[in-house]
């Protein structure tokens, strides 16, 4: 199988707040099992997520529709597809007082 095969049935996840903890834990799963995934965080400075042509990552708020729709263009651009949604938080706008 060619490379452009490959990386047409690969599997791609979207995890939200994947910056620290679990979510960068959970992005860096799938990561390990050769998913794409497209990771996002309130703050990219803040990631311990290490780089990988498989890894797209969003800056925003995903209580923000904005954000959500980024999420979605940035998986469908990069890997064609989404097989995956993980939400590790409640989105940070639903957590304010």
């Amino acid at each position: 199988m060619v490379e452009n095969e490959v990386e047409k049935r690969r599997k791609t996840a979207i995890v939200t707040s994947a910056s620290r903890g679990i979510g960068a834990g959970i992005t860096q799963a799938f990561l390990e099992r050769s998913y794409n995934v497209v990771a996002s965080l309130l703050r990219i400075e803040d990631s311990e997520l290490e780089t990988s042509d498989r890894l797209g990552l969003v800056q925003g708020d995903i209580g923000e529709a904005a954000t959500a729709a980024k999420i979605a263009d940035t998986a469908m651009s990069h890997f064609g597809s989404i097989h995956s949604r993980l939400r590790s938080r409640w989105p940070e706008s639903r957590c304010r007082g």
